[in-house]
Protein backbone atom coordinates (compact mmCIF):
# COMPACT_ATOMS: atom_id res chain seq x y z
CA UNK A 1 0.00 0.00 0.00
CA UNK A 2 2.74 2.92 0.76
CA UNK A 3 3.92 2.04 -3.28
CA UNK A 4 0.55 3.01 -4.11
CA UNK A 5 0.11 6.03 -1.74
CA UNK A 6 3.40 7.15 -2.98
CA UNK A 7 2.73 7.10 -6.35
CA UNK A 8 -0.38 8.81 -6.29
CA UNK A 9 1.22 11.67 -4.48
CA UNK A 10 3.93 11.70 -6.99
CA UNK A 11 1.24 12.26 -9.75
CA UNK A 12 -0.60 15.88 -9.44
CA UNK A 13 -1.18 16.11 -13.12
CA UNK A 14 -3.83 13.07 -14.05
CA UNK A 15 -6.53 11.45 -12.86
CA UNK A 16 -6.18 8.34 -11.61
CA UNK A 17 -8.16 4.95 -11.36
CA UNK A 18 -6.86 1.83 -9.83
CA UNK A 19 -7.62 -1.93 -10.81
CA UNK A 20 -6.70 -5.23 -9.77
CA UNK A 21 -4.73 -7.14 -12.82
CA UNK A 22 -2.78 -10.51 -12.97
CA UNK A 23 -1.30 -10.16 -16.83
CA UNK A 24 1.77 -11.77 -17.75
CA UNK A 25 4.60 -9.70 -19.37
CA UNK A 26 7.01 -12.02 -20.58
CA UNK A 27 9.83 -8.64 -20.74
CA UNK A 28 9.65 -8.65 -17.50
CA UNK A 29 9.03 -12.28 -16.40
CA UNK A 30 6.16 -11.24 -13.70
CA UNK A 31 2.32 -10.51 -13.66
CA UNK A 32 1.10 -7.10 -12.91
CA UNK A 33 -0.75 -6.97 -9.79
CA UNK A 34 -1.92 -3.25 -10.23
CA UNK A 35 -3.03 -1.07 -13.19
CA UNK A 36 -3.07 2.55 -12.71
CA UNK A 37 -4.62 4.55 -15.63
CA UNK A 38 -3.81 7.86 -16.00
CA UNK A 39 -5.66 11.00 -17.87
CA UNK A 40 -4.77 14.45 -18.01
CA UNK A 41 -6.92 17.67 -18.67
CA UNK A 42 -5.69 17.43 -22.71
CA UNK A 43 -7.34 13.61 -22.84
CA UNK A 44 -2.93 12.12 -22.93
CA UNK A 45 -3.78 8.63 -21.37
CA UNK A 46 -1.31 6.62 -19.24
CA UNK A 47 -0.92 2.94 -17.71
CA UNK A 48 1.12 2.20 -15.03
CA UNK A 49 1.03 -1.80 -14.72
CA UNK A 50 2.92 -2.44 -10.92
CA UNK A 51 4.74 -5.28 -10.59
CA UNK A 52 7.01 -6.94 -7.68
CA UNK A 53 9.78 -5.43 -8.60
CA UNK A 54 9.17 -2.70 -11.86
CA UNK A 55 6.81 -0.21 -13.27
CA UNK A 56 5.88 -0.90 -16.62
CA UNK A 57 4.71 2.65 -18.37
CA UNK A 58 2.69 2.31 -21.34
CA UNK A 59 1.42 5.05 -23.27
CA UNK A 60 -0.11 4.87 -27.06
CA UNK A 61 2.30 5.32 -30.48
CA UNK A 62 1.82 5.78 -34.19
CA UNK A 63 5.22 4.73 -35.65
CA UNK A 64 6.59 2.20 -38.49
CA UNK A 65 9.40 1.45 -36.08
CA UNK A 66 10.16 -1.85 -33.59
CA UNK A 67 13.01 -1.13 -31.31
CA UNK A 68 14.15 -1.88 -27.48
CA UNK A 69 16.56 -0.19 -25.19
CA UNK A 70 17.94 -2.25 -22.47
CA UNK A 71 15.52 -5.24 -22.87
CA UNK A 72 15.37 -7.73 -25.62
CA UNK A 73 11.55 -7.61 -26.58
CA UNK A 74 10.29 -11.16 -26.79
CA UNK A 75 6.93 -10.05 -27.75
CA UNK A 76 7.80 -8.52 -31.35
CA UNK A 77 11.26 -9.85 -31.14
CA UNK A 78 13.33 -6.75 -30.70
CA UNK A 79 16.56 -8.94 -29.73
CA UNK A 80 18.83 -8.23 -32.10
CA UNK A 81 22.07 -6.47 -30.95
CA UNK A 82 22.20 -2.84 -32.81
CA UNK A 83 24.74 -0.90 -30.80
CA UNK A 84 25.49 0.53 -27.78
CA UNK A 85 24.81 4.06 -26.73
CA UNK A 86 26.92 6.20 -24.65
CA UNK A 87 24.67 7.24 -21.82
CA UNK A 88 21.44 5.46 -22.82
CA UNK A 89 22.02 1.72 -23.12
CA UNK A 90 21.98 -1.40 -26.00
CA UNK A 91 19.77 -0.57 -28.95
CA UNK A 92 17.88 -3.61 -30.00
CA UNK A 93 15.55 -3.72 -33.21
CA UNK A 94 14.57 -6.90 -35.25
CA UNK A 95 15.84 -5.13 -38.75
CA UNK A 96 19.64 -4.84 -38.51
CA UNK A 97 19.11 -3.08 -41.78
CA UNK A 98 16.16 -0.35 -40.85
CA UNK A 99 18.26 3.07 -41.05
CA UNK A 100 14.76 5.10 -39.65
CA UNK A 101 15.91 3.66 -35.95
CA UNK A 102 18.87 5.54 -36.03
CA UNK A 103 17.02 8.96 -37.44
CA UNK A 104 14.46 7.97 -34.44
CA UNK A 105 17.50 7.65 -31.58
CA UNK A 106 18.99 10.34 -32.72
CA UNK A 107 15.94 12.40 -32.34
CA UNK A 108 15.07 11.01 -29.02
CA UNK A 109 18.64 10.46 -27.31
CA UNK A 110 18.81 14.06 -25.26
CA UNK A 111 15.50 12.58 -23.66
CA UNK A 112 16.37 8.95 -23.29
CA UNK A 113 19.34 10.35 -21.44
CA UNK A 114 16.86 12.46 -18.85
CA UNK A 115 15.45 8.98 -18.30
CA UNK A 116 18.50 8.04 -16.82
CA UNK A 117 18.20 4.51 -17.28
CA UNK A 118 19.99 1.15 -14.67
CA UNK A 119 20.91 -1.92 -16.90
CA UNK A 120 17.60 -3.44 -15.96
CA UNK A 121 15.72 -0.73 -16.81
CA UNK A 122 14.15 -0.13 -20.34
CA UNK A 123 12.45 1.30 -23.30
CA UNK A 124 9.99 -0.44 -25.67
CA UNK A 125 8.83 0.95 -28.94
CA UNK A 126 6.10 -0.96 -30.60
CA UNK A 127 3.90 0.31 -34.04
CA UNK A 128 1.34 0.92 -31.29
CA UNK A 129 3.02 1.83 -28.29
CA UNK A 130 5.75 2.84 -26.10
CA UNK A 131 6.68 1.35 -23.00
CA UNK A 132 9.04 2.25 -20.33
CA UNK A 133 10.16 -0.10 -17.42
CA UNK A 134 11.30 1.20 -14.03
CA UNK A 135 13.01 0.79 -11.10
CA UNK A 136 10.00 1.77 -8.01
CA UNK A 137 12.55 4.63 -6.81
CA UNK A 138 12.12 6.66 -10.03
CA UNK A 139 10.16 9.88 -9.79
CA UNK A 140 6.71 9.08 -11.29
CA UNK A 141 5.31 12.67 -12.39
CA UNK A 142 8.47 13.80 -13.98
CA UNK A 143 8.82 10.99 -16.05
CA UNK A 144 5.83 11.42 -17.14
CA UNK A 145 6.43 14.89 -18.74
CA UNK A 146 9.49 13.17 -20.54
CA UNK A 147 7.78 10.23 -21.97
CA UNK A 148 4.96 12.35 -23.65
CA UNK A 149 8.29 14.26 -25.36
CA UNK A 150 9.37 11.16 -26.49
CA UNK A 151 6.21 9.68 -27.81
CA UNK A 152 5.60 13.13 -29.39
CA UNK A 153 9.14 13.12 -31.17
CA UNK A 154 9.35 9.76 -32.43
CA UNK A 155 6.06 9.96 -34.17
CA UNK A 156 7.18 13.13 -36.21
CA UNK A 157 10.56 11.73 -36.75
CA UNK A 158 8.95 8.25 -38.09
CA UNK A 159 5.48 8.81 -38.03
CA UNK A 160 2.99 5.98 -39.23
CA UNK A 161 2.97 5.10 -42.57
CA UNK A 162 -0.52 4.63 -44.11
CA UNK A 163 -0.54 2.82 -47.47
CA UNK A 164 -2.94 2.91 -50.62
CA UNK A 165 -3.99 -0.56 -49.16
CA UNK A 166 -5.23 1.26 -45.82
CA UNK A 167 -7.53 3.80 -47.81
CA UNK A 168 -10.77 4.15 -46.06
CA UNK A 169 -13.06 2.89 -48.42
CA UNK A 170 -15.85 1.60 -46.16
CA UNK A 171 -19.55 1.60 -47.16
CA UNK A 172 -21.18 4.67 -45.17
CA UNK A 173 -23.45 2.19 -43.18
CA UNK A 174 -20.17 0.46 -41.43
CA UNK A 175 -18.67 4.23 -40.87
CA UNK A 176 -22.05 5.28 -39.39
CA UNK A 177 -21.46 2.25 -37.19
CA UNK A 178 -17.93 3.04 -36.44
CA UNK A 179 -18.91 6.99 -35.52
CA UNK A 180 -22.04 6.35 -32.93
CA UNK A 181 -20.06 3.56 -31.55
CA UNK A 182 -16.68 4.61 -31.17
CA UNK A 183 -16.08 4.65 -27.02
CA UNK A 184 -16.79 0.46 -27.29
CA UNK A 185 -14.20 0.14 -30.29
CA UNK A 186 -11.18 -1.27 -28.19
CA UNK A 187 -8.72 -3.70 -28.95
CA UNK A 188 -7.19 -4.38 -25.97
CA UNK A 189 -8.44 -7.06 -24.04
CA UNK A 190 -7.73 -5.34 -20.24
CA UNK A 191 -8.94 -2.13 -21.49
CA UNK A 192 -12.04 -3.97 -22.93
CA UNK A 193 -12.90 -5.52 -19.73
CA UNK A 194 -12.75 -2.79 -17.62
CA UNK A 195 -15.13 -0.65 -20.23
CA UNK A 196 -17.51 -3.46 -19.64
CA UNK A 197 -17.42 -3.59 -15.73
CA UNK A 198 -17.83 0.18 -15.82
CA UNK A 199 -20.95 -0.10 -18.04
CA UNK A 200 -24.52 -0.86 -16.16
CA UNK A 201 -26.96 -3.60 -18.06
CA UNK A 202 -29.06 -0.73 -19.70
CA UNK A 203 -25.76 0.17 -21.60
CA UNK A 204 -24.89 -3.29 -22.46
CA UNK A 205 -28.27 -4.59 -23.57
CA UNK A 206 -28.37 -1.52 -26.01
CA UNK A 207 -25.16 -2.25 -27.34
CA UNK A 208 -25.92 -5.92 -28.28
CA UNK A 209 -29.45 -5.03 -29.14
CA UNK A 210 -28.00 -2.10 -32.09
CA UNK A 211 -25.58 -3.98 -33.16
CA UNK A 212 -26.21 -7.66 -32.93
CA UNK A 213 -28.69 -7.75 -35.84
CA UNK A 214 -25.93 -5.98 -37.95
CA UNK A 215 -23.22 -9.07 -37.28
CA UNK A 216 -24.35 -11.60 -40.19
CA UNK A 217 -23.43 -8.48 -42.33
CA UNK A 218 -20.33 -6.99 -40.55
CA UNK A 219 -18.76 -10.36 -40.36
CA UNK A 220 -19.38 -11.14 -44.31
CA UNK A 221 -17.89 -7.57 -45.07
CA UNK A 222 -14.75 -8.41 -42.95
CA UNK A 223 -14.45 -11.73 -44.59
CA UNK A 224 -14.48 -10.17 -47.79
CA UNK A 225 -10.67 -8.80 -47.50
CA UNK A 226 -9.55 -12.22 -47.17
CA UNK A 227 -5.71 -12.59 -46.22
CA UNK A 228 -5.02 -9.28 -47.18
CA UNK A 229 -4.30 -6.93 -44.51
CA UNK A 230 -6.78 -5.09 -42.97
CA UNK A 231 -7.50 -1.21 -43.42
CA UNK A 232 -7.57 0.92 -39.58
CA UNK A 233 -11.44 1.76 -40.14
CA UNK A 234 -11.97 -2.24 -40.85
CA UNK A 235 -10.33 -3.20 -37.47
CA UNK A 236 -12.16 -0.92 -35.17
CA UNK A 237 -15.34 -2.42 -37.03
CA UNK A 238 -14.25 -5.83 -36.11
CA UNK A 239 -13.06 -4.89 -32.61
CA UNK A 240 -16.94 -3.90 -32.19
CA UNK A 241 -18.17 -6.80 -33.81
CA UNK A 242 -15.72 -9.01 -31.09
CA UNK A 243 -16.52 -7.02 -28.56
CA UNK A 244 -20.78 -7.49 -28.82
CA UNK A 245 -20.11 -11.29 -29.42
CA UNK A 246 -18.51 -11.46 -26.18
CA UNK A 247 -21.41 -9.92 -24.63
CA UNK A 248 -24.00 -12.26 -26.06
CA UNK A 249 -21.99 -15.25 -25.12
Amino acid sequence: MQLYKKIKEQIIDFSQKIYDTNIFNPNINEYSNKLIKLKDKNGYVVNLYIFSSKILIETSLKTTLLFSINIKDVVCFSNLFLMEITDIGKLYTNNLHNDNIIKCIIAIQEDLKVLNLSYDEGVIVYNNALQVIINFEKEINYLLKIIKMIKNKIEIACPEQVGSKNKNTMPQKFQTIINNYSDWIISDDLEREIKIKESNKTELEHLINSISPKLPTINKYIDSFGVKTLPEEVIKLQNLAELVNELML
